[in-house]
């Protein structure tokens, strides 16, 4: 059976809560009335100026009201623009409530920790560093500073992805054994800027579009790996620092994960979970729009629904805000970015060893 739109899916034997209406609808909450969570963007290039300003005026309750920048920004009326070095020395601090940082990787540090030093929250662009020393360092700051760290990655905001985790903690697909995803595309090396840079980026496709995959599973499953396998690839120019792709191996307690991350290759971005009483798919996972489908498998029984288009990262500031706003606690936190790294960082470190790494605990503090 083949149902789509709005209905229970009790050809399924769902549990009756579950009405696949809800996969396109927000299923967290906000107390708070008519405050507004004024922002600071810290590094407005290209992601910043075509997403994430257009993505904070969009949200509620969030407002921009500071940008930092090297140079002063066009069609921005009714926002302060500083410098890098007055935002250090905290101008302007007044105007402004939280900071979002969207800079190049190895830059996040020390723009998040100006953050934490001023007592101000901040939302911080996925990877959290550009190394798992520099996660050491921010959650520490944040930590002594008593202010919240978010990193964003968008697709745990993502209504689908949020209920592809309450379906398999339900039991809806057994116990999860295998876990395939893929996040590649062609890049555009003209384009790609301080992202074909080691030293900026602090890695290649495993960085930039591997970690997409790695924090959804971890996610969904509700735990963290403990062992990592991989494979590195990055044959020639304009590649000779960073990878082109990964391959990568993580091990959970039941369940493996295998995960691919290219700049080399066609788009594409899935999620499917293989469990003991059936299979669940949606493609793409990692954006919310274009022809997107979920199907549940189980059996000769399958169900399968386009969800309606959810801007993820319209979702991502107003939650940061709401969150912010009612004083509760933000997630994904520091240690969740922190995690994401070690992954990463084991990766590497088993592609150039040609052996599988061990995962550690959490980060130092």
């Amino acid at each position: 059976m083949d149902t789509d739109g709005s209905s229970l899916l009790t050809p399924m034997q769902l549990s009756d809560w579950m009405d696949i209406s809800e996969l396109s609808e927000r299923d967290w909450t906000s107390t708070i009335g008519d405050e507004t969570l004024r922002l600071a963007v810290v590094g407005y290039g290209s992601f910043a100026t075509d997403f994430a300003v257009p993505a904070i005026r969009r949200a509620e309750p969030t407002e921009l009201t500071v940008v930092v920048s090297r140079s002063e920004p066009d069609h921005l009326d009714g926002c302060r623009c500083i410098d890098y070095e007055s935002y250090r020395e905290g101008v302007a601090q007044d105007a402004y409530d939280a900071v979002y940082v969207s800079t190049p990787n190895a830059l996040h540090v020390p723009h998040a920790a100006t953050a934490a030093d001023l007592g101000k929250p901040a939302l911080v662009e996925k990877p959290m560093a550009a190394t798992t020393a520099g996660c050491d360092r921010l959650t520490g700051a944040f930590d002594r500073a008593d202010v919240p760290l978010m990193v964003a990655y968008r697709t745990q905001l993502d209504p689908v992805i949020r209920g592809i985790k309450r379906l398999v903690s339900n039991g809806e697909v057994g116990t999860p054994k295998v876990v395939t995803s893929s996040f590649s595309f062609s890049m555009d090396t003209d384009e790609a800027g301080w992202r074909l840079v080691e030293e900026l980026a602090g890695g290649g496709a495993l960085t930039d579009v591997g970690v997409y995959p790695i924090n959804t599973i971890r996610y969904v499953l509700d735990e963290d790996p403990t062992t990592v396998t991989a494979s590195i690839r990055h044959p020639g120019p304009p590649f000779d620092s960073i990878e082109r792709s990964a391959h990568v191996q993580l091990e959970f307690s039941q369940c493996t994960a295998l995960i691919s991350a290219s700049f080399d290759a066609a788009f594409d971005s899935f999620l499917r979970i293989v469990g003991t009483e059936g299979v669940l798919e949606l493609n793409p996972a990692y954006t919310s729009d274009g022809d997107r489908r979920l199907v549940l498998t189980s059996g000769d029984q399958r169900t399968s629904w386009a969800p309606t288009y959810t801007d993820e990262l319209v979702e991502t500031f107003a939650y940061f805000a709401s969150r912010v706003l009612d004083d509760r606690p933000v997630e994904p936190d520091g240690r969740d970015g922190w995690t994401d790294l070690r992954v990463v960082a084991a990766a590497y470190e088993s592609a150039e060893l040609g052996s599988p790494v061990v995962l550690t605990s959490g980060p130092e503090d």
